[in-house]
């Protein structure tokens, strides 16, 4: 949902209750399967959906961070530290064999190249690339190009776009959640992705109807979404840095940042029947359960569901690699880059038994 300038319209249009996602044939026959489902055999009830249904930022507007990772805790991008040209310089066009594995940003340095130049951008031709000052006399062809690391752009998600339900669709979200909450369906889990980061939260709905205003926001019991990936896309290849304490003091931002706006911040704690939490980095996971234990912006993931034989314990693991740069086209390196267990916990089911 977009305004006349193209931006995300996430204010009050959001709650009109005739803008829809599903349509009120596809939302009834939701509701009627979960209400089936409470009544039948199923214990958990997974449902997947194309877009967030969390609550990132506060409704309409972006969360206010407070001293977060700064551009250079974010690390440098761009491994290739040299390349030779094929062709003297064009305007302000290099020629290479091959631009595989260059950033957009990258200093590069060598004969002719003025002072402060740096990658503009990359053609898809896969052999040339732009800089951002035209060099006086061309670049001869066989130059040694000298390139450093490009910085980070990356900016965390602090808001709900317009094509997550928060965002775009907060009444019909609002109902269907509502619709959960009062008939007691339990044990309700929404897989979503599209965020390019993978996050747990609980869910909060308006029991008035009242989908502008947070305060009258509570939790949904037993209910929570996993959003994961990507496998590959934009968001954690603008990450180099892959420490926890990185993803730590970001997590920690961004959830300190939410309950200042009156928002569940990220994560399951104090979730009913959470146990064995464990996060890579985190040896106190289980006993902290913070943020960060339930959050991997820099990495490429998928998740894991299994349900116990008994139908009473859900264990959700996330698996993933670090990140790489857009153009790297990298290969999956299970010696340098291994895929592995990002974050694991189980749920006992609910009420607890």
């Amino acid at each position: 949902m977009k305004t006349a300038a193209n931006a995300d319209d996430t204010g009050p249009r959001a709650d009109n209750p005739d803008r829809t996602m599903l349509g009120a044939t596809q939302l009834a026959w939701l509701e009627q399967t979960l209400l089936d489902a409470q009544h039948g055999p199923p214990t958990w009830k997974f449902i997947n959906i194309s877009d967030p249904i969390d609550e990132i930022g506060p409704i309409g507007g972006n969360l206010a961070l407070v001293n977060p990772p700064t551009q250079a805790e974010y690390g440098l991008l761009g491994n290739i530290t040299s390349i030779t040209t094929t062709a003297a310089s064009s305007g302000n066009t290099v020629t290479v064999a091959s631009t595989v594995g260059l950033v957009v940003g990258q200093p590069v340095s060598g004969t002719n190249v003025p002072a402060n130049t740096s990658i503009a951008s990359i053609n898809t031709n896969g052999t040339t690339f732009t800089i951002n000052h035209t060099p006086v006399m061309p670049i001869p062809s066989g130059t040694t190009l000298t390139l450093s690391g490009a910085p980070s752009t990356y900016a965390p998600v602090t808001n709900d776009g317009g094509k997550s339900w928060m965002g775009g669709y907060r009444a019909e979200r609002n109902a269907l959640l509502k619709f959960v909450a009062d008939n007691e369906i339990l044990n309700v889990v929404f897989l979503a992705t599209d965020d390019h980061q993978n996050r747990i939260n609980e869910l909060l709905y308006s029991p008035t109807g009242q989908t502008a205003d947070q305060s009258t926001y509570i939790k949904v019991p037993y209910c929570f979404e996993i959003v994961c990936g990507p496998l590959g896309a934009t968001g954690p290849d603008l990450i180099s840095n892959h420490s926890f304490s990185l993803v730590k003091k970001l997590a920690d931002n961004i959830a300190n940042a939410e309950s200042a706006a009156g928002i569940e911040p990220i994560g399951l704690a104090g979730y009913p029947g959470l146990r064995n939490v464990a996060r890579l980095g985190d040896p106190n996971a289980d006993t902290l359960r913070q943020p960060a234990d339930f959050y991997s912006p820099d990495t490429f993931n998928y998740n894991v569901l299994d349900v116990s034989a008994d139908g009473k314990t859900l264990t959700v693991t996330s698996y993933g690699i670090n990140s790489t740069v857009q153009n790297g086209f990298v290969e999956y390196d299970p010696v340098n880059n291994p895929e592995r267990a990002l974050f694991s916990f189980q749920i006992r089911r609910g009420p607890i038994d």
